[in-house]
């Protein structure tokens, strides 16, 4: 939500092009031109005056319900001029498969410099998503390689069936301040997953993909994509939450590049695992100068579509806002 209200009537096309050029994730994620411009079939685009929030919410469901992977568009872009005591807000939602959550700072932190600042240069790109792809086929396919196949490969026996609720008495193991870095952060969180269900179990565990260890040379701060990556770790609660937390990190230390070899030496379809954790870390209001400009439109209700397969029978998304793991 822009602090100023735009009433330019080509402020979405702009606003849609700019944010489709800086990410360069519209018409070609894997693209590393600089002059690279989203092409016009893969944005929704619309402008609506004097919108109450009802009607602003019903575009932006619509526009959200527009994206289309095979047949386009990616983004869809939907612009509200200021009206009737409501200020100007634009409404951006770009198909998950073009970008992940990681890629929404840099792309953020794009639009509100350009917003305040439309003729300053913004940074320079990182590597692109076909850049780090040709690094993961390159470590696929040399002899080190070998060593990390064979790791994943026989944790395919390790899934425990485990049951689908959570006792209400054991959820206040989560809910606990984490003053820790990432990694810490997200070993507390699988502990607190482990006592709640009371048993070993094996949980898929999402992360950004961004494991730069791997290929130094590539810089992937600023790059926007879809890099997530997926690895299973097996929970055996301990006597107490410190003593399960210690053995979770010792088993992870023993992991190389955060479980990124996982998806190139398994197919993720032959073996489901029930129990998905998304630890996305800290996450804080983005701002410029101080000021907010980012505010929710409302309840949006069309973000996974209905015929989208569950591959977990329980998700789990947890991050540390404002203090507090939530």
């Amino acid at each position: 939500t822009p602090p100023r209200p735009s009433t330019d009537p080509d402020s979405a096309p702009a606003v849609s092009t700019h944010i489709g050029t800086a990410a360069n994730c519209v018409s070609d994620p894997s693209t590393n031109d600089s002059n690279a411009h989203g092409n016009e079939e893969t944005v929704f685009r619309t402008l609506v005056a004097d919108a109450d929030l009802e009607h602003r919410i019903a575009v932006a469901q619509q526009a959200e319900a527009s994206l289309d992977l095979a047949e386009g568009p990616l983004m869809a872009v939907a612009v509200f001029p200021a009206h009737n005591g409501l200020c100007g807000q634009v409404f951006v939602s770009i198909h998950h498969l073009a970008i992940d959550a990681v890629s929404w700072t840099p792309l953020l932190e794009d639009w509100i410099a350009s917003y305040h600042h439309p003729a300053a240069p913004l940074p320079a790109k990182t590597g692109s998503v076909r850049q780090w792809a040709s690094e993961l086929e390159r470590w696929a396919s040399s002899p080190e390689f070998e060593d990390e196949r064979h790791r994943w490969n026989p944790n395919l026996g390790e899934l425990v069936p485990v049951s689908e609720h959570v006792p209400e008495s054991e959820t206040e193991l989560v809910m606990v301040e984490v003053d820790a870095p990432t990694t810490v952060g997200e070993d507390h969180v699988l502990a607190a997953v482990g006592h709640a269900f009371g048993r070993s179990l094996t949980i898929m565990v999402e992360g950004h993909g961004r494991e730069t260890d791997l290929a130094p040379h590539l810089d992937l701060s600023r790059t926007v994509g879809w890099l997530t990556t997926h690895h299973p770790v097996t929970v055996s609660p301990c006597a107490d939450v410190a003593s399960t937390v210690e053995a979770i990190r010792q088993r992870r230390s023993e992991v190389r590049f955060k479980g990124l070899g996982y998806g190139l030496s398994v197919d993720p379809s032959a073996k489901q695992f029930p129990v998905l954790l998304n630890y996305l870390g800290r996450v804080e209001e983005s701002s410029f100068g101080g000021e907010s400009v980012f505010a929710s439109i409302g309840p949006l209700t069309t973000g996974i579509d209905p015929s989208n397969p569950r591959l977990h029978r329980l998700g789990i998304a947890a991050k540390v806002e404002a203090g507090r793991l939530i």
